[in-house]
């Protein structure tokens, strides 16, 4: 055959082996010549899913293809330069193979592909070998083969999205820690200080209820000057993050927006850029953090899930999220460029500190899920920023606020021991206080127990799991969440004191089940947990409430276990007055039954 009956065979092959949703458009205005079409993924309903959904498909033909290291990869030949083309699209890029003799369908991401791209940007010759794995191929009607494809390319739309992370940390400007102190003697520190006083004399008190009022006042007030109202503002959104509150997170967050959003007005009526930027920088930083939390969140449950069919859909979901986390950073690097080319280095400050924890958990997610390169660069300008903002705050002499940045950095492992000990004799030579003071940070960190789950009392472990499941969308206090509900029974279910006390025999066997109890690792989630007498061997089971199995006595004619087992029960032995059930006892006290309780595998 000619190599143009080739390509064309290899395209009509190529179709037949699409699944029906995968709608395969041609993009080729002559042969060979660019890319060759496009695919977009569409739902069960035919509908459109979005841009995720796209990408790119380059078909070669072979007659008979060529097979090495032990027949394990399929060897194809391209052009240099067609290589580096693919490498430049914004969208995921897939090479597809087609051994036209046996119709074989082989496939490659080309996009996050670190050999290619190193190939590709050190090749000294015209073309470059490229090794497709043989287990890389699209069959008919096929869906784990086609899930292969699919999860390839959200990878690369997530590498996509980290490459633009790392181009905005490319032209990030540098930051001298040396020039600092010059700009501050000349530019002063008004607002900065100005913050701070206020805050300090405003909130000292911790009387949050007379502080709403009169910051409410001056914010509402169209008589105060707009920097002062502004500068009300940053007090009212500092002491939404220092007072107690018993607001979920997102409605934590959405009281940080609103104030952010009236900031972001406030600056565009006074037509001054450092305002703006100081409140589209903190607009930013909300933002970011409530995508990093529900990121991180997701992240883990998808770790939980791991190969499960819940895990393939953890996955696909996951990637609209960490989009979002990648572009929400770009814009914060992007504007704090911006900000400290103009030397504003006093709103520099307050925005990175604002979101340093944030970075910090996006830096712990990149080591899992992105590329060496990538998680290079960020580590990079996040150690650098880091060490400009810690020197910053001892040159406006701020101890204080140096030990918090500093035992954060401490906390995240950000330095070596002798990236240590220099940045420690760097800033003591500006103020030798700081040495104190972060030796101070070193001791108390270095003291730290690690505290263990086991070790958080019923009510400490019972929040963790709330607030990762609003995190996750499953918010245990609105009754219209399904997954919430689960989550809420489970809670109800978590700790069975008021039931084990009644009886020494009684214990209660947790199996956890369904997406719920997988995402959040919860042993009292979903599933069918069973309560047993271990005495006598009586068994219920529900998926219910365990206090409603336990005691009827307010549910009419159903009758309950106490009132069937317990209440003429001559071996009942109350548990202590003092005693109380937590994960530890569970934990300890089940091996002690395994035999028994192996017998209820299946029941």
């Amino acid at each position: 055959m000619t190599p143009g009956e080739i390509g064309t065979l290899a395209g009509r092959i190529f179709n037949y082996h699409l699944p029906s949703n995968w709608i395969l458009r041609d993009q080729e205005d002559q042969n060979d010549h660019g890319i060759d079409a496009e695919i977009e993924v569409k739902d069960s309903k035919g509908l459109a899913q979005g841009k995720d959904y796209v990408f790119k498909v380059q078909i070669k033909g072979e007659e008979h293809s060529r097979f090495v290291l032990d027949n394990q990869f399929l060897s194809f030949t391209l052009r240099t330069s067609k290589l580096q083309y693919y490498l430049s699209f914004n969208i995921p890029v897939i090479l597809i193979v087609v051994e036209v003799d046996s119709e074989r369908v082989f496939w490659l991401s080309i996009t996050d592909n670190e050999d290619l791209i190193d190939k590709a940007r050190h090749a000294t010759t015209d073309s470059v070998q490229i090794h497709l794995p043989v287990q890389n191929l699209i069959k008919r009607r096929d869906e784990p083969s086609t899930q292969a494809v699919l999860e390839a390319v959200f990878r690369s739309w997530d590498y996509l999205a980290v490459k633009g992370v790392t181009n905005s940390v490319k032209r990030f400007g540098d930051l001298s820690p040396a020039s600092l102190e010059s700009r501050i003697a000349t530019m002063g520190d008004a607002l900065y200080k100005a913050h701070h006083q206020q805050l300090e004399n405003l909130l000292g008190k911790r009387d949050f209820v007379r502080f709403y009022d009169v910051a409410s006042r001056l914010i509402e007030s169209s008589i105060v000057p707009g920097a002062d109202r502004f500068v009300a503002g940053l007090f009212y959104r500092r002491a939404l993050r220092i007072a107690p509150t018993s607001q979920t997170l997102v409605d934590q967050m959405v009281d940080l927006a609103r104030i952010s959003g009236f900031l972001i007005r406030l600056a565009r009526q006074e037509r001054t850029t450092n305002l703006r930027h100081y409140a589209i920088g903190l607009a930013r930083c909300v933002d970011f953090r409530y995508s990093i939390d529900s990121l991180m969140a997701n992240h883990n449950a998808e770790k939980a899930l791991g190969d499960s069919p819940e895990g393939f859909l953890f996955r696909i979901q996951m990637h609209a999220p960490y989009l979002r986390v990648c572009t929400s950073l770009k814009k914060i690097i992007d504007l704090l460029g911006v900000i400290a080319a103009k030397g504003q280095y006093n709103i520099f400050y307050d925005v990175y500190t604002e979101c340093a924890p944030s970075l910090l958990y996006y830096k712990a997610v990149q080591q899992e899920r992105g590329s060496k390169g990538a998680i290079n660069y960020f580590s990079e300008w996040l150690n650098a920023t880091f060490k400009f903002c810690l020197t910053y705050a001892v040159l406006v002499g701020n101890i204080h606020r140096v030990a918090k940045l500093y035992s954060l950095a401490l906390h995240a492992q950000l330095f070596d021991a002798d990236e240590t000990r220099e940045l420690k004799l760097q800033l003591s030579s500006i103020d030798a206080s700081a040495f104190t003071a972060l030796d101070e940070e070193e001791k108390n960190y270095n003291t730290q127990e690690k505290v263990s789950f086991l070790d958080l009392s019923n009510d400490q472990q019972k929040n963790y799991f709330r607030d990762t499941a609003r995190n996750m969308g499953m918010d245990p206090d609105d009754s219209d969440n399904e997954l919430g509900r689960i989550v809420a029974r489970g809670l109800q279910n978590y700790d069975p004191t008021d039931i084990l006390t009644d009886c020494e025999h009684l214990f209660v066997e947790y199996r956890p089940g369904g997406i719920v109890a997988s995402a959040l690792r919860m042993h009292s989630a979903g599933g069918m947990h069973m309560l047993l007498c271990l005495k006598h061997k009586h068994v219920h089971g529900t998926g219910n409430l365990l206090s409603e199995l336990y005691d009827s006595s307010s549910q009419g004619p159903f009758r309950g276990f106490k009132q069937q087992h317990c209440g003429n029960c001559s071996d009942c032995v109350p548990r202590a007055p003092e005693w109380k059930w937590s994960l530890a006892w569970q934990w300890e006290e089940r091996p002690k039954h395994e035999g028994f309780l192996n017998e209820l595998h299946n029941w």
